[in-house]
């Protein structure tokens, strides 16, 4: 699993899950009744065309995560 998150105690990240996953995933951390931490996927994007290093990668979440933390999404 790689993760971007532009701080260590970010309460949002975006993750790929490895393998052939073709889909990036924007979550929030939510705190249970325990205080335990749970991710929770609140959006979804899917490659068209997968990069072809880790370069681009890292420019595709951090893309994803700029577009959901500015609100241009739609949950």
């Amino acid at each position: 699993m790689q993760i971007y998150q532009p701080c260590i105690d970010s309460r949002d990240r975006v993750i790929w899950n490895g393998g052939e996953s073709t889909q990036l995933h924007f979550q929030l951390e939510l705190k249970g009744y325990d205080d335990e931490a749970e991710w929770i996927d609140e959006w979804t994007r899917t490659f068209m065309d997968f990069p072809t290093n880790m370069s681009e990668l890292h420019a595709a979440m951090v893309d994803l995560y700029n577009y959901c933390s500015a609100g241009l999404h739609n949950f």
